[in-house]
């Protein structure tokens, strides 16, 4: 996405709920770009000519929108500080006890998901 999207993007919001969406930093303070270099350096991944999926914008300002943070400082891959954002980057944050393939694998972490999502749109509603 670019800042013309973005721009759009929230225009049209009414309320934001991000799953570990890395916030205020820049996308080598997760991770992920860690594997995805170990990955090419081994032959795994995309070849040395193609470029790592960068996302060079770094998100500093909180939508003008309710918006909830949920992140797991057992993810593993997305850095605490990124997915939770600080305070001024988000209205509300939902911690869960859970690892980073666990927010789309495992039945009780998207009950948890769930849970904190239909309690937030409750206080904002």
């Amino acid at each position: 996405m670019g800042v013309e999207d973005l721009d759009e993007l929230n225009q049209r919001l009414a309320k934001l709920i991000d799953l570990k969406l890395p916030k205020g930093m820049g996308p080598m303070m997760n991770r992920g770009m860690e594997v995805f270099e170990a990955l090419r350096r081994v032959g795994l991944g995309p070849s040395k000519t193609t470029k790592a999926p960068v996302q060079e914008v770094v998100i500093t300002d909180k939508p003008d929108v309710p918006h909830l943070a949920v992140w797991s400082r057992r993810d593993g891959l997305i850095a605490p500080r990124a997915a939770r954002g600080l305070e001024h980057e988000r209205d509300e944050e939902a911690e869960l006890n859970c690892t980073h393939m666990a927010f789309g694998m495992s039945k009780r972490a998207a009950e948890n998901v769930v849970r904190e999502i239909d309690r937030f749109l409750k206080r904002h509603t």
